[in-house]
């Protein structure tokens, strides 16, 4: 019994590893950078359908205890030419921002170039209702247009970070705006990229854990 567990566990592995290796998605996360109120968690994954052409998908989670996630922004890695929203989630209250060169104010996490958000820009406009409600998720799926977009990655765009009111870069690549917490509250909180190898250790405890609870139920 605990062969075939950990045989099974060696099988799963491997094809998360294939898995992994062939969509490339990253894993994000975020917590509040302002008033603490805001959290997420999701994955970016990116892929290019011609030279020209691409999609860039973008799930999240509203890890919040309340409120609503109502914006996010992001940068262009240097190549494309424009964006629209082709799959928004629900609701279908968000419209997207962009593209432009800084046009997207998200500070103080920096100036990013697109996004999406449920008002007509970044930092609010519209009920916050109009929102992803805490524990819920949702992905955003943008269309690009540009060149050679098949040379770029899914860490391009984690690695495209805004610029500060400096003008100096910053270490954010996605800014996500919350609204509507009680008594008025918001927040503003930056993704950090949650290192691959550290998930795929940690779903491997669990399941070597599992393994070990299974040879014990076999030896009694």
């Amino acid at each position: 019994m605990y062969r075939l567990i950990l045989g099974g566990f060696i099988g799963v592995l491997t094809i998360m590893t294939v898995s992994i290796s062939w969509a490339a998605p990253i894993l994000i996360a975020g917590t509040g950078t302002e008033s603490g109120l805001g959290s997420f968690t999701g994955t970016m994954n990116y892929q290019s359908t011609t030279s020209s052409t691409g999609v860039l998908d973008v799930t999240l989670t509203n890890t919040s205890a309340s409120g609503f996630l109502t914006a996010l922004a992001l940068n262009n890695p240097g190549s494309l030419t424009g964006i629209s929203l082709i799959k928004p989630p629900t609701p279908t209250t968000f419209n997207a921002l962009g593209l432009n060169t800084n046009g997207v104010n998200g500070q103080p996490l920096g100036s990013f170039d697109f996004g999406a958000s449920t008002g007509g820009n970044w930092q609010g406009g519209g009920m916050p209702s109009n929102g992803l409600a805490a524990n819920s998720t949702a992905t955003f799926s943008f269309n690009l247009t540009g060149s050679n977009l098949n040379v770029l990655t899914t860490n391009s765009f984690a690695n495209a970070f805004s610029i500060n009111e400096q003008g100096a870069s910053t270490d954010s690549f996605l800014a996500v705006r919350f609204r509507g917490f009680p008594n008025g509250g918001s927040d503003k909180a930056s993704a950090s990229v949650v290192p691959l190898p550290a998930a795929v250790w940690l779903f491997a405890a669990g399941v070597v854990g599992l393994a070990g609870l299974a040879r014990r139920r076999t030896t009694v």
